[in-house]
């Protein structure tokens, strides 16, 4: 008889959107091969039952319920601004109690746009595995966790990154208390843990240790090497702006991400105020999504003596345009505070493209000897790194992990750690 290992993808089922966690969910169950003796099997929550799916709804669905959800965010933050003040409203709706509620009432009405499933419910026996793969905190059903346990299952989240509690300042409030909830409320129902790299796992047994259980095992932990789908193909270079490819015309650095504090735009822009005081003439990129607690900063951005001059934005890149940018840049500058992984170093490395990063663990473990690292410390330190163009140039026999391998050594390892109960 195969054994059952269960896939919960229900957040990205239901919100639609392919970026981080959500890019990693579709690429696992899309590049996952047929293993011996292991049926693999994709999950999903609908009123209080676990449903089997084939494949991800059309990206183009109406179902998607995040506009409603933006919208109640901005409601929030508008009212926190103009009465956070009053001492009675700023504890009501600041209060943990709200911020769940609220956060289970968009994912109940998320569900209840699903059409009733056609498939039977999930029954979960014993030595069943289910690795719960997706944004789990954010729509946690834990009385069916604990039947899950109860039957004898093993539970197994994927962790991503721990920064919504070692580093709430740069998180949206609602996020930071619904992950903390998770983390310490589900911790009984856990038998191990999985993370995306070595330095989230440290980081999560650490806290978990220090937090809840003295005498918790390293040996509960492990961790697998995210993928990339690269293929090399010509690039449609009719496709791509002239305004997009003009910028190119000169050296150009480029940071690719979302625009938020822990990516630390502003201190790449600080670097390059130093070196066009000095009439040194090398422009700056910005390539991302625009995030959260970013205002000041994006007026900073709009309002520069050397925007759309030396000084560049572009919130919404294509896929052409981004490879065009990454074979064309003379480096890609990666200033993260700190990261569960920090994929545009992969991506790249890839193109042979020059990175220079913070230096911090997870950048050491990802970029190896591969990239440049500066100090966050002082703005100065990657100034020099860039007019003395000292850093180091990337190997180009890369031997890069595919999401094939990557879900492979995702289930190996998943199977070594269950052998373990």
């Amino acid at each position: 008889m195969n054994r059952n290992i269960y896939v919960d993808c229900t957040h990205t089922y239901y919100s639609l959107v392919n970026t981080g966690i959500q890019r990693v969910v579709r690429n696992i169950v899309s590049s996952i091969d047929t293993i011996e003796n292991v049926d693999i099997i994709f999950i999903r929550l609908y009123h209080g039952q676990y449903y089997p799916f084939s494949q991800f709804p059309p990206k183009n669905t109406k179902r998607n319920l995040s506009h409603i959800k933006s919208i109640l965010r901005k409601i929030y933050q508008l009212s926190n601004k103009i009465f956070g003040s009053i001492p009675y409203f700023n504890a009501f709706i600041n209060s943990v109690q709200l911020r769940l509620y609220v956060n289970k009432l968009l994912n109940t009405l998320s569900i209840k746009n699903e059409q009733t499933p056609k498939e039977d419910a999930i029954v979960f026996n014993k030595d069943d595995i289910l690795l719960l793969a997706d944004a789990t905190w954010s729509n946690c059903d834990y009385t069916l966790l604990e039947d899950a346990k109860q039957s004898g299952s093993i539970l197994i989240p994927l962790i991503y990154d721990i920064i919504p509690i070692t580093h709430p300042e740069y998180c949206q409030s609602d996020l930071s208390i619904a992950f903390e909830a998770w983390l310490k409320k589900s911790f009984h129902l856990f038998d191990y843990y999985i993370a995306i790299s070595n330095t989230v796992k440290n980081e999560t047994y650490s806290y978990l240790k220090n937090q809840l259980d003295k005498n918790l095992s390293i040996e509960k932990f492990d961790f697998f090497t995210l993928g990339s789908n690269f293929q090399k193909k010509d690039i449609e270079v009719h496709s791509i702006n002239d305004v997009f490819k003009n910028i190119f015309n000169k050296k150009v650095f480029i940071t690719v991400s979302t625009i938020e504090a822990r990516k630390n735009h502003i201190y790449i822009l600080k670097a390059f105020e130093l070196l066009w005081k000095e009439n040194i003439d090398v422009q700056y990129l910005i390539i991302g999504k625009i995030g959260w607690k970013t205002d000041a900063f994006i007026e900073k951005v709009l309002s520069h003596s050397e925007y759309n001059k030396r000084l560049f934005m572009q919130n919404d890149v294509s896929d052409h345009e981004l490879e065009y940018a990454y074979k064309h840049a003379e480096a890609l500058i990666f200033a993260s505070f700190v990261e569960g992984f920090g994929l545009p170093i992969v991506e790249s490395l890839y193109y042979n493209l020059n990175v220079l990063a913070s230096d911090i663990p997870i950048h050491r473990e990802v970029g190896k000897q591969n990239i440049s690292y500066f100090d966050l410390d002082d703005p100065r330190n990657l100034a020099h790194i860039i007019t003395s163009a000292s850093y180091i140039q990337p190997i180009k026999e890369i031997n890069f992990t595919t999401w094939k391998q990557s879900s492979k050594e995702l289930i190996s390892k998943i199977l070594k750690l269950s052998q373990k109960s």
